[in-house]
């Protein structure tokens, strides 16, 4: 009944608008493998640095499965505008009719022009966003509307004259796995480098915090709370505290050691609140003896000292209970120091008030 240029023509029309729907439609499980492999990455491995090879990798999957649609959509009109399948149409229907475009797409091109002019006239507009999704999702259903005509048509000359077609399986398939192997293979060698540097770095970290937790019990605080990097892993790093006092105490003492995700020093502050029914000589004879009884319990870890600045001891001693005193400063060693004496103004102060003297080095 048909000649081997009709089958033909009736194989690719076929398979050609699947193939067209396929690699449309393909980008969006892409993309969320893409996605899925940068949470890992970032979320999970806590990766340090932007990894550039993943990073890129979309921007040519998103290129040619685009322009593998357009061949094979153009193609399969190409195709049908052909003598072979007009042929096949006069034997298989009777005449030869040109297939109509689907009215969503014509509804999604006005929709979508019609969001864009919204867009330009206001500046940008809820409304005018929405109706170009709207018109994007019409789109997508006139193209596989338009598609599967085209395939149908196909499908129904073959069953009349038993034309072997080409199997949807194993294309479909491929064109879905393809970019997941690709995401895959891209980022495999980065998770597995970041998923051992994240191994070693919470290893590093945990002897680290421990070392510290350690220094503190053995020096006598009487509360000591530590981040366990075994159990939580931080792109930010980890915290331990050391408190002189019981937490129930009126005036609370306490050190915090700052470490990054490797177990490095980040910065150390100490805390401790004032008792203002004393004087501010005693207030600072008093803090600088609670923090250097918590440098004592950090010395041998190389921590640095806890040495409040002179203009702030001078400001704290000449002002009053009433008055914030802030000061930063840089040291020879390279640190940066931030001394604060923390306090509420003499009209709204009352027994409810935190009053307090803190002291940040940051290295």
């Amino acid at each position: 009944m048909f000649s081997d240029d009709e089958k033909r023509a009736i194989r690719r029309l076929y398979l050609w608008p699947k193939l067209g729907t396929y690699f449309l439609f393909s980008l969006f499980p892409g993309l969320a493998v893409w996605i899925a492999c940068i949470a890992v990455d970032d979320a999970i491995l806590k990766s340090q640095g932007v990894y550039p090879l993943g990073l890129y990798s979309l921007l040519p999957f998103v290129f040619v499965y685009v322009a593998l649609c357009l061949v094979f959509s153009i193609g399969t009109r190409v195709i049908a505008n052909r003598p072979a399948w007009r042929s096949v149409e006069r034997k298989v229907f009777g005449e030869a009719a040109d297939t109509p475009l689907p009215g969503e797409l014509y509804a999604g091109i006005g929709t979508s022009a019609a969001g864009r002019l919204m867009d330009s006239r206001d500046g940008g507009t809820p409304a005018g966003e929405a109706l170009q999704v709207v018109g994007s999702a019409l789109g997508f259903i006139g193209f596989w509307r338009l598609m599967r005509a085209f395939h149908e048509a196909a499908r129904i000359a073959a069953e009349k004259d038993g034309v072997r077609l080409p199997s949807l399986g194993a294309w479909r398939a491929a064109v879905v796995l393809v970019p997941a192997l690709m995401f895959a293979a891209i980022f495999a060698p980065r998770l597995v480098s970041s998923a051992q540097a994240s191994s070693e770095a919470r290893a590093e970290a945990a002897g680290r915090v421990s070392a510290i937790e350690a220094a503190f019990e053995g020096g006598g605080c009487a509360y000591v709370s530590a981040d366990d990097p075994a159990q939580r892993q931080t792109s930010y790093g980890y915290s331990v505290y050391g408190y002189l006092d019981d937490l129930d105490e009126p005036q609370v003492s306490y050190a915090c050691v700052d470490t990054d995700a490797s177990g490095d020093l980040k910065g150390i502050s100490y805390h401790a609140d004032i008792d203002v029914t004393l004087s501010p000589e005693e207030n600072l004879a008093s803090v600088r003896a609670d923090f250097d009884r918590l440098a004592s319990m950090l010395s041998g870890l190389g921590m640095p000292s806890p040495t409040l600045p002179p203009e702030f001891t001078e400001e704290f001693l000449a002002g009053t209970y009433y008055d914030d005193v802030s000061v930063y400063e840089g040291t020879e060693e390279g640190f940066t120091v931030y001394a604060h004496f923390s306090t509420d103004p003499k009209e709204e102060f009352d027994e409810d008030s935190d009053t307090y003297i803190f002291l940040s080095i940051e290295v």
